[in-house]
């Protein structure tokens, strides 16, 4: 067992529970938390429109993020997350579309087009497209 192996398990823990990357599975949650991602899940199966996340960096919004995505997932919710900032035009529509698991053509008219038909298919069976876009300065 290599060392850094061993410090984890002399706290009981089988792996880090701060991961460089965010891992909706080292979410911790608090009571006043829980109650934020409440509202926000109603926002979204609401179909409120814009919900709006800021916190301090490092605070574990891009993993709340991707736990709230994988809550809502049963719950009829298709969700696409962009986490490139610094796209704009075009390339920021192939991303959302590449996330819905659409094609992008590159000519922006089409894939709007694209990603209008697959929303309002979306809508019709039932279910909510959720969009997010981490880190949107």
């Amino acid at each position: 067992m290599i060392a850094r192996n061993s410090h984890l398990a002399a706290l009981g823990l089988v792996r880090n529970p701060f991961p460089y990357t965010p891992d909706a599975g080292c979410y911790f949650t608090t009571p006043h938390l829980d109650e934020q991602v409440v509202e926000i899940e109603h926002c979204i199966l609401a179909r409120k429109g814009f919900c709006l996340l800021t916190a301090e960096v490092g605070m574990g919004k891009s993993t709340l993020v991707r736990r709230l995505m994988a809550d809502l997932a049963p719950k009829n919710v298709v969700s696409a997350l962009v986490f490139n900032t610094f796209l704009q035009g075009t390339e920021l529509l192939a991303a959302v579309l590449h996330d819905f698991g659409l094609e992008s053509t590159g000519n922006m008219a089409t894939d709007i087009a694209t990603l209008n038909s697959f929303l309002l298919e979306n809508h019709r069976q039932g279910k909510t497209c959720l969009l997010i876009v981490d880190d949107a300065q």
